[in-house]
């Protein structure tokens, strides 16, 4: 009798081994293919980073008028960033030459006492003013243009900076 509740007991052990083995196994498949799926979704809404970038746009954290060097930092460029998620930052170096330009966008202030129609149709577009690197500061927000991929590069050359203003 001792040994038929010995091998009840062996075998709903091994059962529940084998059903736990299985189970396991059959939940990670399901897992996998839910994955995928839901992966299909998210490049639907947010689809992955490209290959090649030529324009960032960022904070200026640092910057060195001598050397002629900024530290911008941008939202990474390894990423893609979900929505309500917090994005990954990195910090580009960017490199500026005397080809360099860098051109503030000033757009109109209207003032509230003049009439709408007072205004002329060339005081509502915005003009873009030549500036140095020495009218730039640490905080600015820049939006950047390079002739060369920038994506996985650290320094980076730059063609023109672009920071907008008002007058």
């Amino acid at each position: 009798m001792e040994t038929n509740i010995q091998q009840k007991v062996i075998m709903v052990i091994v059962g529940l081994v084998l059903g736990g083995l299985g189970g396991f196994y059959f939940g990670k498949q399901q897992g996998s293919l839910e994955i995928n799926k839901l992966n299909k979704i998210v490049n639907l809404f947010v689809p992955p980073m490209p290959d090649e970038v030529f324009n960032i746009s960022g904070e200026i954290k640092s910057m060195s008028t001598s050397s002629k060097t900024i530290d911008l930092e941008i939202n990474s460029l390894q990423e893609r960033g979900l929505p309500d998620t917090e994005q990954k930052k990195e910090i580009k170096k960017l490199i500026i030459s005397s080809s360099t330009e860098i051109i503030r966008i000033d757009f109109p202030v209207f003032d509230s006492s003049r009439k709408p129609s007072s205004y002329k149709p060339s005081e509502f577009e915005p003009k873009e003013v030549k500036i140095s690197l020495s009218d730039l500061k640490v905080g600015d927000t820049l939006s950047v243009t390079s002739e060369e991929n920038i994506k996985n590069k650290e320094a980076v050359s730059v063609a023109n900076i672009r920071i907008n203003g008002t007058r």
